[in-house]
């Protein structure tokens, strides 16, 4: 069984795969729950979860977090997904952005499908490109400023995380396709994400890029407060 949320409002997203994970250990509540991510993604890993079951046939639930990020990755899952929704064991997908192409792929398959769209007003899509330029520009005073008034305004550790995250992969985007065409980025976003990379090495973009990364799953795990972690990497900036 396959089940998809996407959408760029990150919090709601979250949120109803906490409660559709809630609820299918309801359903079953011997079910064991494992996490599929970019980092510890294999194609090895995803088969033996759509093929095996555990001891005493307790179900798995296994879920794939913005893998599909990933192109490789993405190719990989898209191959399996009839294989997936026809397991025994029950998959969620979650991603942020996904292209018409590969929605319409999984949605062929999927027992359920929902969208959780951001409707942004102009004061937050504001906050979102000052922090975002603060972190491209290197200003690590500004951006650590945005970051903890946008906290005092009520704005969701994850949110704040997703902003800066979602700068740092434009600019790995931009780096590494020489035209706007080839990048899918928007034309805006590829031209100024381009013009941040003179502050930056290609290796110190990647090694933040982990650390948002880590420090994101690291507190999931219970190790720290995203928050506190997040503002941790912004200090940490040179």
């Amino acid at each position: 069984m396959l089940y998809l949320l996407y959408g760029t409002d990150f919090k709601k997203t979250r949120k109803n795969l906490h409660t559709l994970t809630g609820a299918l250990l309801k359903r079953k509540p011997d079910a064991n729950v494992f996490t599929l991510n970019q980092e510890n993604f294999s194609l090895g890993g995803l088969e033996s979860y759509v093929e095996g079951q555990g001891l005493f046939s307790e179900k798995y639930i296994v879920i794939l977090d913005r893998c599909l990020e990933d192109k490789i990755v993405k190719e990989l899952v898209l191959k399996k997904t009839k294989e997936i929704a026809g397991s025994e064991n029950i998959f969620v997908i979650i991603e942020e952005n996904i292209d018409t192409t590969t929605l319409k792929k999984i949605e062929k398959y999927a027992e359920k499908s929902q969208e959780f769209g951001e409707k942004q007003s102009k004061k937050k899509e504001t906050s979102f490109f000052v922090m975002a330029d603060a972190f491209g520009t290197r200003d690590k005073k500004r951006l650590w400023v945005e970051y903890e008034k946008a906290l005092q305004k009520g704005a969701s550790a994850e949110e704040l995380h997703g902003i800066i995250l979602w700068q740092i992969k434009s600019m790995l985007i931009a780096g590494d396709y020489k035209n706007v065409s080839e990048s899918g980025l928007n034309p805006y976003v590829y031209n100024k994400s381009k013009g941040f990379l003179r502050n930056f090495s290609r290796e110190e973009l990647e090694d933040i890029y982990k650390n948002f990364i880590e420090v994101y799953h690291e507190a999931r795990r219970g190790n720290g407060v995203l928050e506190e972690r997040v503002e941790e990497v912004i200090l940490g900036l040179d």
